[in-house]
């Protein structure tokens, strides 16, 4: 008799967590952010200094705080199929149109943030701010990259190193013609073009010949 309650009590007890659970899967307190901090230090070369230059980058992320914030599109039409079968006449028809128009919004085209447009024209501006032909030098350091025979084993910012400098490792966008010509030049013609139009070698900024 007691094992008989014991296991149904455990039952119960689970079926309550489970339920418990099903209702607050996905659900954070309200106002809290998620946040995502990349931090690149470079070393300065100063004899007895230890100098630092960081470039940080930091995005922030509002998190569900309601099922609606990640199920809109199937509660929109659960609502709108709801309406229809509760017939309450032309007061539906404004709520059906704000739906509609909620729908269609979310049926634009979504773009993604990080290209590598944005990232190459990110990296013109910090070498224009620093008296350095931004275009022109990094022109010239995808040419070198693609012609010179880096180490696969440099780590981390390497990998990231080598994704930034190769057009070719990233799907194709458009107004990108001359760094993908840059990175074909440097594998057959070489980059003279460029180093005459750029006197400042970037590749040695971030690597060493062994």
């Amino acid at each position: 008799m007691n094992r008989t309650i014991f296991i149904f009590s455990c039952s119960v007890f689970l079926i309550l967590c489970f339920y418990v659970t099903k209702l607050t899967s996905f659900r954070f307190p309200t106002s809290t952010v998620c946040g995502i901090l990349l931090a690149i230090a470079v070393p300065l070369d100063l004899p007895r200094y230890n100098v630092f230059v960081s470039y940080n980058f930091e995005a922030n992320y509002n998190v569900p705080t309601t099922a609606a914030d990640i199920t809109k599109g199937p509660l929109l039409l659960r609502t709108k199929r709801l309406l229809n079968d509760t017939g309450e006449g032309n007061f539906t028809n404004e709520i059906e149109n704000l739906i509609d128009e909620k729908l269609n919004t979310n049926e634009i085209k979504k773009t993604s943030f990080i290209t590598r447009q944005r990232i190459y024209e990110w990296i013109e501006s910090k070498l224009n701010v620093n008296a350095i032909n931004g275009k022109e030098c990094l022109l010239r350091a995808i040419c070198e990259y693609s012609n010179s025979s880096f180490s696969k084993h440099n780590g981390f910012l390497g990998d990231l190193f080598h994704i930034v400098l190769s057009p070719h490792t990233s799907k194709k966008e458009p107004n990108l013609d001359k760094y993908y010509e840059a990175e074909t030049r440097g594998i057959t013609v070489g980059c003279i073009q460029y180093v005459s139009k750029c006197d400042t070698d970037i590749l040695n900024f971030m690597s060493m010949s062994f």
